[in-house]
């Protein structure tokens, strides 16, 4: 008997194609084919894309590296100079009116261009890198000061040494009598007056000194009545003077020439704006009217004392 033929084999399907539809003749609908999956594709392009840019950043960054380094590096700053050393052994030796300053120079530091001279932190004065003395004669009888050397060197650069010091007692007669007091005039006697006004009454008196460096000569002017000027010569601490002077005695409607005179005499002193002045004085003013236009003669005699406004 004739070998019956092998059964007929299946057709077989390529991994992942899609199953055969179905058969015209079954009438029976195949289910329907999974969709593709395409997001590992989407993964491989993105990061192939992480790879280039990262590669490409960091091309950039080491060219920059090698840019900068290749540059110029900062300039290293120029070395300071030492500065100068301060004065030693500093020391003041006052007296009323001046205070004499020595000092030892530095052993060590810069070399000193100069020295500047403070007193209580005012400029007064410089001294050359070879000195080491200074005399300041601007200070005042009675007052504390704090003085300072200063060693300067060429750059500037500075070293400070410091003393402290207190200037000498001086009498009121040795200031200046300058500026505007207010003077309190009491009567003491008069006669041959027919009335007599006030016993007491203040007065503003002004003093210019009549030389540059006073105490010397002195213009007293009277601020109340500017008829009233004398010029007061100095004798120590005291002043004196006299002069003409119309209108302070009227007779029968006229004014009368009387004679004035002044002598006062410095009674304290302080220090005002670094300068030596008088605050108060003491005295007497005294006029003398003779015998005139009909009328008598007549004469008064005050005592006067004055108290400086900066006082």
């Amino acid at each position: 008997m004739d070998d019956l033929p092998p059964p007929p084999v299946a057709p077989q399907r390529l991994p992942g194609s899609p199953e055969a539809g179905p058969s015209p003749a079954s009438g029976v609908a195949a289910p329907a084919a999974p969709p593709r999956r395409r997001w590992p594709i989407v993964l491989i392009v993105v990061g192939a894309l992480i790879l280039v840019l990262g590669g490409i950043g960091a091309v950039v960054a080491s060219t920059s590296g090698s840019s900068a380094s290749a540059g110029p590096s900062p300039a290293a700053p120029a070395p300071t100079v030492a500065p100068p050393g301060a004065p030693t052994n500093l020391r003041a030796a006052a007296e009323a009116f001046r205070v004499a300053l020595r000092w030892d120079p530095a052993s060590e530091g810069s070399p000193v261009a100069r020295y500047d001279i403070r007193r209580n932190g005012t400029f007064v004065g410089q001294a050359k890198a070879s000195a080491s003395s200074f005399t300041d004669a601007g200070a005042v009888p009675g007052q504390r000061y704090t003085y300072t050397v200063t060693a300067v060197g060429a750059d500037e650069q500075r070293a400070v040494a410091r003393v402290d010091v207190r200037t000498k007692d001086a009498p009121p007669g040795t200031a200046a009598l300058v500026g505007t007091f207010n003077v309190h005039l009491h009567n003491t006697s008069h006669s041959g007056f027919s009335s007599f006004r006030n016993s007491d009454f203040n007065n503003g008196w002004r003093f210019a000194p009549q030389c540059t460096h006073p105490p010397c000569n002195t213009q007293l002017r009277n601020i109340n009545d500017k008829k009233m000027t004398v010029v007061l010569k100095r004798t120590g601490g005291s002043y004196t003077g006299s002069t003409s002077v119309g209108g302070l005695v009227t007779c029968q409607g006229h004014d009368l020439s009387v004679s004035l005179s002044v002598a006062i005499h410095a009674t304290r002193a302080d220090a005002v704006h670094d300068t030596w002045q008088v605050t108060k004085f003491t005295g007497t003013m005294s006029q003398h009217a003779s015998a005139q236009l009909g009328c008598t003669s007549s004469s008064a005699r005050f005592t006067v004392v004055g108290t400086s406004l900066k006082h």
